[in-house]
């Protein structure tokens, strides 16, 4: 479970970044209310991304506010008579553009390609990426050792073995006391 744990902060971390470096590229902006990229592109287009790391990050509930959000981000745009696109990105991992209602879900090749305008970016992008996550793991390894360490000295008898009375009825964590 620590495993998993650690792997998921990892992705998550990398997503955060992988995101970031798509405004930096792009030239654009998170304008908020659910929307995270906007781009303003020649011709008074406007174009509105929801990004997301890969296809299974998110349940259908999920996926759908992040339409909803875009949706009621182009409303005032497109009352200020401002053509607006709606696209769903995904950071990598998607294989298939697919547009329904309105709404284009992105490939992720052919995300990196229209927010950074540079074919062949995401090879060099998840390159980087797997780069990171080794160095973040590295960094990360500290803070793992002293949890297991933790973890062990909190649920284990002397030999180690899992102490399940301790586990159904954990010791309550010591208070903090704030400071003035």
């Amino acid at each position: 479970m620590l495993l998993d744990k650690e792997t998921s902060a990892v992705e998550g971390y990398i997503g955060t970044w992988m995101e970031e470096v798509s405004r930096i590229m792009s030239g654009g902006f998170k304008p908020g209310s659910g929307v995270d990229l906007q781009l303003q592109r020649p011709g008074n287009v406007i174009e509105l991304y929801a990004i997301q790391s890969t296809n299974n990050t998110k349940n259908s509930g999920g996926s759908k506010r992040d339409v909803e959000a875009l949706e009621t981000a182009a409303r005032p745009l497109r009352t200020a008579r401002r053509h607006v696109d709606l696209y769903v990105g995904f950071l990598f991992g998607r294989k298939k553009t697919t547009t329904s209602r309105g709404v284009t879900r992105l490939s992720s090749k052919d995300f990196w390609e229209q927010v950074t305008g540079s074919d062949g970016f995401l090879p060099k992008l998840l390159s980087a990426s797997n780069d990171l996550s080794v160095l973040m793991t590295q960094a990360a390894q500290g803070d793992v050792t002293r949890i297991r360490t933790e973890a062990v000295a909190m649920f284990a008898d002397p030999n180690r073995d899992l102490r399940l009375d301790v586990v159904l009825n954990p010791p309550a964590l010591p208070r903090r006391r704030r400071s003035s």
